[in-house]
């Protein structure tokens, strides 16, 4: 009897020893880990975008920021994130962005703020297609009697159709300026009917739009009818003019033909100052002539040299549209 009681004793006691071993042995729970919230969430406009910024967060691996319908875009431990306008966001509307700090697969707890990104820039309020309203031609030459509508290619008639259009596009990669195209007034002006497509036009501070475009295009028009000189009822002053060149002038003297050169053309686009769907485009430029006369060309270089004293053509097409509504 006592030798069963005696291994009895051994195993309670062994058991009451395992039992104590295992408890020493359990895994200690890890603490919640903590993630700091991002503060100061501000907003600065920068070149065709927008920049996000807040107050860093101490031991963490990266953020998450959120904007536009709650997509989620990932970045580094930097505290700061781009956002482009036009083609994340778009022009003069108010959203609402969050960001929230992460270690490894823990996230911590959003942050929000709003922003209202920039207004439309002025150069792509003027980008659709422009119809016609009213044209108007002028040209001169300072300093010269010649009639100057006689160097125009219709003279100084404006075709009655003015079937003239003005495309205006976006400029890809550049929210400051569009490009500019214009169909149809080769028919006004001595400029090459293709010279003038997709020029780049730039915004100005004053809410217009300008451009130029190198073309070097030389025109040469030949009049229907020779012009003789002794015709035009200023004929008085371009032979006071001429001074002693008057002398290589008789009655028989005409003009046969003209040649332009067109080495730069500038263009401006302004809205009414009522209503933006209409606006006022400007194509102008200048140009040295030359003229053909029934004199021979030794005659025509000393006609250049004592009438129109290097004196360049100025011409200026104005052209007044109605943005077509799509």
């Amino acid at each position: 009897m006592k030798h069963y009681s005696f291994i009895l004793l051994i195993f309670l006691t062994a058991g009451l020893f395992s039992s104590c071993g295992s408890k020493s042995d359990d895994p200690v729970p890890e603490p919640p880990i903590v993630i700091g919230i991002p503060t100061n969430l501000m907003t600065t406009p920068i070149s065709q975008g927008i920049r996000l910024t807040w107050s860093r967060v101490d031991s963490i691996d990266r953020y998450q920021v959120s904007i536009l319908n709650d997509t989620v875009y990932t970045t580094n431990t930097w505290y700061d994130f781009d956002v482009s306008l036009h083609s994340d966001l778009g022009y003069g509307t108010q959203y609402t962005w969050k960001v929230r700090a992460l270690k490894g697969t823990a996230a911590g707890d959003w942050a929000t703020s709003t922003l209202t990104t920039p207004p439309t820039p002025v150069a792509l309020e003027f980008i659709g297609t422009w119809d016609t309203d009213s044209i108007s031609v002028d040209a001169s030459m300072s300093g010269n009697t010649f009639p100057v509508e006689t160097f125009l290619p219709n003279g100084s008639a404006v075709p009655s159709n003015q079937d003239i259009h003005i495309n205006i596009d976006e400029n890809p990669g550049s929210d400051n300026s569009v490009l500019f195209t214009i169909i149809g007034i080769d028919s006004l002006l001595p400029v090459d009917a293709a010279s003038l497509n997709q020029v780049t036009m730039t915004s100005n501070s004053d809410g217009t739009i300008g451009g130029s475009q190198n073309i070097n295009y030389t025109y040469t028009y030949t009049l229907d009818t020779p012009l003789l000189l002794s015709s035009l009822p200023n004929y008085d002053q371009i032979i006071a003019q001429a001074g002693v060149g008057s002398l290589l002038v008789d009655s028989t003297t005409a003009i046969e033909a003209v040649t332009i050169t067109v080495t730069n053309v500038s263009i401006s686009g302004a809205f009414n100052s009522e209503d933006n769907s209409k606006a006022i485009y400007t194509i102008s430029t200048d140009a040295p002539i030359n003229i053909t006369t029934n004199k021979g060309d030794s005659f025509d270089s000393l006609l250049y040299q004592f009438f129109l004293k290097n004196n360049p053509l100025d011409m200026k097409l104005t052209i007044y549209s109605t943005k077509k509504q799509v």
